[in-house]
């Protein structure tokens, strides 16, 4: 072996990549999880979701419902395993009949009375499924026959998983998205109407001059021809302008490092506003 080769050994990353900066999440790799679990800031924190929620789409009862769920999982898990009842079965063709699947008697059940949480059970049953309710959620007749009829003899978290899937499906691929279309955006309407008339105006103004120029002037030396340039300013900001509008930015708001206030914050707004006034 050559006494100047060295043995293959593990280097350790390059410099390259120890100096390659961390990937930073995207807006569209945001899920509901990190929402619910305070994993995001302001403007796309859990209070902002929960604003616009309340505030744009009414349905508040969602978000609600999904974190009774957890909290109740978690709760029901920590029971004592002599407390709990049998799980009913929750795929669709069991909906109607969910424990089927059970040899065991009615009579060595837990009395539906007994049952841990019962009370909590039901109370939710009567926010979130029964019709004209506070917080009545928006399900299938299907789905709500199948909760009243399995809280008929469990408490069990699965009662309401299938609603809970449903629901949560519901925030995650509807709701979240247009709450970050929404927030992506720091200009109203109004003013991306007004950026898009102004880019339009720019631009126009900067092709009709380059036009101009170029038949109205003699022919020149190359180096003559110069004086087109002024019409690619009006171009230039008028893409610009244009390009903003498209994206929903606005560079006022940007340049006083502020944001535009959502209609759904403009209650929270307010109340900031009295309390400073008050004190």
């Amino acid at each position: 072996m050559d006494s100047n080769s060295t043995p293959e050994a593990y280097q350790g990353p390059t410099r390259s990549a120890k100096l390659k900066p961390p990937r930073r999440p995207k807006l569209e790799d945001i899920k509901l999880a990190h929402v619910l679990n305070g994993h995001t800031c302001p403007p796309i924190s859990f209070t902002d979701f929960a604003s616009y929620l309340a505030k744009r789409e009414m349905t508040l009862e969602n978000l609600l419902f999904v974190l009774w769920f957890r909290s109740y999982s978690h709760r029901w898990a920590q029971a004592s395993d002599t407390h709990r009842v049998p799980v009913p079965l929750t795929e669709l063709h069991h909906r109607h009949d969910p424990f089927t699947h059970l040899t065991v008697s009615p009579d060595s059940w837990l009395d539906p009375i007994d049952q841990p949480m019962r009370d909590e059970a039901q109370r939710a049953f009567a926010t979130f499924f029964q019709h004209g309710a506070t917080r009545e959620l928006n399900c299938t007749d299907d789905l709500r026959g199948f909760v009243g009829t399995c809280l008929r003899r469990s408490t069990a978290p699965e009662v309401f998983r299938p609603v809970y899937d449903e629901v949560y499906g519901t925030l995650e691929m509807q709701s979240l998205p247009r709450f970050i279309d929404l927030i992506r955006s720091n200009t109203n309407w109004k003013k991306q109407g007004y950026w898009c008339m102004v880019g339009a105006f720019d631009l126009l103004c900067g092709i009709i001059l380059f036009v101009l120029l170029t038949l109205f002037l003699k022919p020149t030396h190359f180096s003559q021809r110069a004086i087109r340039l002024p019409s690619a300013i009006f171009v230039w900001f008028g893409s610009g302008s244009l390009y903003s509008a498209y994206r929903g930015f606005c560079s006022h708001v940007w340049g006083r490092s502020s944001m535009q206030i959502k209609p759904w914050e403009l209650d929270e707004w307010a109340r900031r506003e009295d309390g400073t006034a008050e004190g």
